[in-house]
C-alpha cells in the first residue's frame, strides 16, 4: 500500500453494551449527494461500514482524529479514528453542511436534583446501578448537586407528601448507595447529607405509616444521651458525632437492605474517624480525667467510662504495629490500667475485659506491662465471682496468651512464671472439695479450665510439667467429670484426649494413675451426644499395648497380643536396615541367646 493510501486509512469502532469494540480498519471514502453524506470504509474490496447521514443525525468530534457518529438509518453507534486528521475535519464539515447535529459535552442535557426531575433521576440512578456504569447518572448531574438536592428535598417532605413521590425518592437514594463512585460516596457521607438521608429513608414504603420510625429524631436522642463524662474539645465532639452518625446509618438505617458493597466505604470512613478520635483523646489526656472521676461517679457514669475505655482500646488495633504500641503506652502512662482494674471489680467487667483483649493484641511489649501489673491474677480472681458469659472471654485471653509465639523470650518467661503458680492456683481453688467458692456455672467452669490446662500442657517451659504433676489438677478434673452435664463432659473429654495426643509419658502416667480409664468406662453406659465417641476413642487408644503411650490410630485392625514378639511388633518402631542373611551363623546366635534353648550346640546329623 502506497503512502497516499495509508493516509486514507480509518479504524472503525462499534458500541456494544456500553463498550467500544474494534470493528475493522480500511480505506475511508465519503461524498455528498443532495442532503446526505455517504460514508464508506472498505478493506480488500469488502465494506466494513457503509452508512448515510443527513439532517437530524448526530456526530461528536472527540479530538482531531476521532469522530463519533449516530444516525437514523443505521442501528449501531460508531466511532471513526483517522490517521490523517484532515480527513476527520473534512467529514465533520460535510456533516455540518447537510445539517447533521454536532454534539459536545456542553450540549448534554443537565438535570437538577429537585421534585420536578426526581422521577427521571430515579430511572437514571437505577440504570447506573444495574449496569455498574455511574456515568449513566453522573453525566447528567454531578455528585455535589445530588447531595445538595437531597438536603433540600428532606426539608420539604412530611406525612402529607404523596406516597408515589416518597417511594420514588426512597428508591433514588437506595440506588445511589449501590453506585460505586468515589466522588458520589464522598458527598453522600458528609454529616449534613447523612442527616437528610435519615429523614428520607424513614419513608420506606415497607413501613406502615403508624409505625414508621423517625431516624433523625432517634439519632439526636442517642447523641443527647451521650452525656459528656469529661469536658471535650470541640474537635473531639464533632468527630464523635460524625462517627456515630455513620455507625447509626450503617447498623440501623440501611441495615435491612445493605450489603458489603454499601457498608465497606462506610466502615472505611468510620475507621478513619476513630483513629482521629483516639489521637485527639490521647492529646487531650482524657484517660487522666476519666481516672479522676471514676471513684466519685455513679454506676451509670462508671459504665460510660468503661465503655469509653473499651472503644479507645479497640481503636488501637486500627493502627500499624509501631503506632499501636506507642499510643497504647501513652494511654497506660495516663492511667489506663488503673481504670481497667477498677472496672473489673464493678459491674462493667465485660467492657474492661474487651479492652484488655485489645491491649494484649497490640504487642508482647504491651502484654508484658500488663503481666507485670498483675492483670492476669486479677482476671483469674474476677472469673471466680463472674457469670457464665464472662468465662469464655476471660479464659480465651489466658489461652491466647499461652499460645503467643513471636519470639519475645522475656514475655514468655514472665507469662509462664505468672501463670504458674499464681494464676492456675487461683483457678483450681473451686475444684477442691473443701473450697467455699460458689461458682455460677460449675459445668461451664470445668470445661473452660480443662481447655486452659491442655494449652498449658503444650508449653515447653521446664517449669510447666512439674507444676501440673504436683498440683494434681488431672485428678481433680477426673473426679468432677461424672458429675457434669453431657455437653460439659464432651468438652472436658476432648481436652483430656488432646493431652493424651501430646504423647507425653509423664502426663499420660498421671492420667492413668488418677483412674481415667476406669472412670470413663463407668460413664460410657450413661453417656450421649458428642461425649460418647470421644470417650470410646480414649478407651480404644489404650487397648492392647505394653507402653503407657496410646497407640497411633490406624485403619488396620490391631491383632490380638499372643506373645512378646507380636507385642513388640505393635510398637511403631523403625524397620531395621536389610542385610544379607548368613543362615547358619544366625541360627547359632539365636540358639545361644534364646533363653529357651540352653543346650550344647550339636549338629543334628551327628547324633
Amino acid at each position: 500500500m502506497d503512502q497516499s493510501n495509508k493516509r486514507q486509512l480509518a479504524k472503525v469502532f462499534k458500541l456494544n453494551n456500553n463498550e467500544w469494540e474494534e470493528h475493522g480498519t480500511g480505506v475511508f471514502k465519503q461524498f455528498i449527494n443532495g442532503n446526505c453524506v455517504h460514508i464508506e470504509i472498505t478493506s480488500e474490496g469488502k465494506s466494513i461500514i457503509k452508512v448515510i447521514m443527513g439532517e437530524g443525525d448526530a456526530f461528536e468530534k472527540q479530538n482531531d482524529r476521532v469522530v463519533q457518529i449516530q444516525g437514523k438509518s443505521f442501528e449501531n453507534e460508531y466511532a471513526l479514528s483517522f490517521i490523517d486528521k484532515t480527513l476527520c475535519s473534512t467529514l465533520c464539515n460535510a456533516l455540518l453542511q447537510v445539517k447533521a447535529r454536532k454534539v459536545s459535552d456542553s450540549d448534554i442535557e443537565k438535570l437538577e436534583c429537585n421534585e420536578t426531575n426526581i422521577f427521571q433521576l430515579r430511572d437514571l440512578a437505577y440504570k447506573a446501578m444495574s449496569t455498574r456504569n455511574p456515568s449513566e447518572l453522573l453525566s447528567k448531574i454531578n455528585p455535589k448537586e445530588i447531595a445538595q438536592g437531597l438536603v433540600q428535598i428532606s426539608k420539604t417532605i412530611n406525612e402529607s407528601t404523596s406516597k408515589e413521590f416518597m417511594t420514588c425518592v426512597f428508591i433514588f437514594v437506595k440506588a445511589l448507595l449501590f453506585i460505586s463512585d468515589n466522588q458520589l460516596i464522598e458527598e453522600l457521607y458528609k454529616l449534613s447529607v447523612l442527616k437528610s438521608l435519615f429523614v428520607i429513608l424513614s419513608y420506606d414504603p415497607l413501613f406502615l405509616s403508624d409505625s414508621r420510625p423517625n431516624f433523625l429524631e432517634e439519632f439526636y436522642s442517642y447523641i443527647n444521651n451521650m452525656k459528656e463524662v469529661i469536658e471535650q474539645t470541640e474537635t473531639l465532639t464533632q468527630l464523635i458525632e460524625y462517627s456515630f452518625a455513620l455507625v447509626y446509618f450503617r447498623d440501623v438505617v440501611i441495615a435491612r437492605f445493605s450489603d458489603e458493597t454499601v457498608c465497606a466505604p462506610i466502615t472505611l470512613r468510620i475507621d478513619i474517624l476513630n483513629k482521629k478520635i483516639l489521637i485527639e483523646t490521647i492529646n487531650n489526656r482524657s484517660i487522666e480525667k476519666l481516672l479522676e472521676l471514676y471513684d466519685s461517679s455513679l454506676s451509670q457514669t462508671k459504665r460510660g467510662i468503661c465503655i469509653t475505655v473499651k472503644k479507645m482500646c479497640n481503636h488501637l488495633l486500627l493502627f500499624t504495629l509501631p503506632l499501636r504500641e506507642e499510643y497504647a503506652k501513652s494511654m497506660i502512662d495516663q492511667g489506663l490500667i488503673k481504670i481497667i482494674k477498677k472496672g473489673l471489680l464493678d459491674d462493667n467487667k465485660s467492657f474492661c475485659l474487651e479492652a484488655l483483649n485489645s491491649l494484649f493484641q497490640c504487642s508482647t511489649s504491651i502484654g508484658l506491662l500488663l503481666i507485670k501489673d498483675e492483670i492476669l491474677q486479677l482476671i483469674a480472681k474476677t472469673i471466680l465471682i463472674s457469670s457464665t458469659s464472662f468465662y469464655y472471654g476471660a479464659f480465651q485471653i489466658l489461652i491466647d496468651i499461652l499460645d503467643v509465639t513471636d519470639g519475645n523470650v522475656t514475655f514468655e518467661r514472665e507469662m509462664i512464671n505468672t501463670m504458674i503458680p499464681s494464676v492456675i492456683d487461683i483457678l483450681i481453688q473451686p475444684l477442691n472439695d473443701t473450697s467455699p467458692i460458689q461458682l455460677t456455672n460449675y459445668n461451664s467452669y470445668i470445661s473452660h479450665i480443662s481447655s486452659l490446662i491442655y494449652h498449658l500442657s503444650c508449653s515447653t517451659a521446664i517449669s510447666v510439667k512439674p507444676y501440673i504433676i504436683q498440683s494434681g489438677i488431672f485428678n481433680k478434673i477426673l473426679q468432677k467429670l461424672p458429675t457434669l452435664t453431657h455437653s460439659s463432659q464432651a468438652s472436658v473429654l476432648q481436652s483430656l484426649r488432646n493431652i493424651i495426643r501430646l504423647n507425653n509419658q509423664d502426663y499420660t502416667t498421671q492420667l492413668l494413675d488418677a483412674g481415667m480409664i476406669e472412670i470413663v468406662k463407668e460413664m460410657i453406659p450413661s453417656m450421649s451426644g458428642m461425649a460418647l465417641p470421644i470417650a470410646c476413642e480414649i478407651i480404644d487408644s489404650f487397648k492392647n499395648r505394653m507402653s503407657i503411650l496410646p497407640l497411633s490410630s490406624s485403619s488396620v485392625p490391631t491383632p490380638e497380643v499372643t506373645n512378646g514378639v507380636q507385642d513388640l511388633a505393635q510398637l511403631s518402631l523403625p524397620s531395621p536396615l536389610k542385610r544379607p542373611v548368613d543362615i547358619e551363623n544366625t541360627m547359632k546366635i539365636m540358639e545361644i541367646d534364646s533363653p529357651s534353648k540352653r543346650r550344647v550346640m550339636t549338629p543334628i546329623f551327628s547324633q
